[in-house]
């Protein structure tokens, strides 16, 4: 998906590039940066999150609480 692709290169480019960072730590704080994101762009629907990073809803509400990401407010557009 073009989205996700972009998000992670944007992503590595502005917080990863000559940083010697351990692995699973890396790739966790990816995840939960990701997730953020997606959440914003989604005005932190779940659903749509889910959709949009190609996971089921129960995997990211597990995320979610894996990583203790603390739920947007959602506006009215």
């Amino acid at each position: 998906n073009d989205i996700q692709e972009t998000l992670i290169k944007t992503y590595l480019a502005t917080n990863f590039i000559n940083q010697n960072v351990p692995l699973k730590n890396f790739l966790n704080t990816i995840e939960k940066d990701i997730i953020n994101l997606a959440l914003i762009l989604t005005n932190g629907s779940q659903t749509s999150t889910a959709f949009l990073l190609g996971i089921k809803s129960t995997t990211l509400s597990e995320k979610i609480k894996k990583f203790k990401i603390h739920p947007i407010k959602r506006r009215k557009i």
